[in-house]
């Protein structure tokens, strides 16, 4: 998070199961780091470069140039999709680290974690039934 502030992120079966299966380095107490590359235990950074490996690696696979997207473009579909599922807004800014705002930041403290979670976990069925069978 680019602010002080921490945001918690209810993780969903299909995402555990992901992590888990992610090589971790030895000494190193991130999931996503640099460390292979510069041997600090540091978190990754270089979004640049990789969303460039990325773009050239689905090119290659495609066969031909995917068109132009940012990384603002996922956050912008799954609080859009969010909306589709019905997912009150407040609760889908919330998973996107949005902040209440004004009165509403100022008196409610309350951290909508299972509510984050219903939203995330409806999220993953999406897209479970988006890239293949259950």
């Amino acid at each position: 998070m680019k602010e002080e502030d921490a945001h918690t992120v209810p993780l969903t079966p299909c995402t555990v199961e992901l992590l888990r299966g992610i090589p971790r380095q030895n000494g190193c107490d991130f999931v996503f780091s640099n460390f292979e590359i510069t041997g600090k235990n540091r978190p990754f950074s270089g979004f640049s470069k990789a969303k460039k490996k990325l773009d050239a690696a689905g090119s290659a696979l495609l066969g031909k140039p995917i068109p132009h997207w940012t990384q603002h473009d996922i956050r912008r579909t799954m609080r859009t999709r969010l909306s589709r599922e019905r997912i009150p807004a407040e609760i889908a800014e919330m998973v996107i680290a949005h902040k209440k705002e004004g009165i509403e930041g100022i008196y409610n403290l309350h951290a909508y974690d299972e509510e984050k979670r219903e939203a995330l976990m409806l999220w993953e069925r999406r897209l479970l039934s988006i890239v293949g069978p259950s």
